[in-house]
């Protein structure tokens, strides 16, 4: 791993403390608000985290396999307004995804800086 994998490894750990700090000391019915049309920040969040989560399966692959594809027309066969009504963006609390995306962002970190040097050589794609 070299110097500029760990800073960026270590912007990275910041990204879960940016967006708690970002939504810090808002009401549920601010979380909430959609300003009549499109998502509400709850929602984003629970979007952002969820995205992250694939994006780091996708990592952990290509760590592990050079080359791999990634078919996901799963995902593209619906709408993102779809997926965030099927997994209730609007429902749930925003605490557990949170800390989430704390402790799978650090896991994969963890991960990452202890991979062979070659490893950060591998590429995949989405198909």
């Amino acid at each position: 791993m070299t110097d500029s994998h760990e800073a960026l490894l270590k912007r990275y750990l910041q990204l879960p403390e940016r967006l708690e700090v970002a939504i810090a000391g808002l009401s549920n019915s601010e979380l909430d608000l959609t300003k009549g049309e499109g998502w509400s920040i709850r929602q984003y969040v629970h979007h952002t985290v969820e995205g992250k989560l694939m994006w780091q399966i996708f990592l952990r692959a290509i760590a592990g396999r050079d080359g791999i594809e990634f078919p996901i027309a799963w995902y593209f066969d619906l709408t993102q307004e779809e997926w965030a009504q099927r997994w209730t963006y609007d429902k749930h609390t925003i605490e557990p995804t949170l800390v989430l995306f704390r402790s799978s962002t650090r896991a994969l970190v963890e991960m990452l800086r202890k991979i062979p040097p070659e490893a950060w050589e591998h590429n995949g794609r989405v198909t």
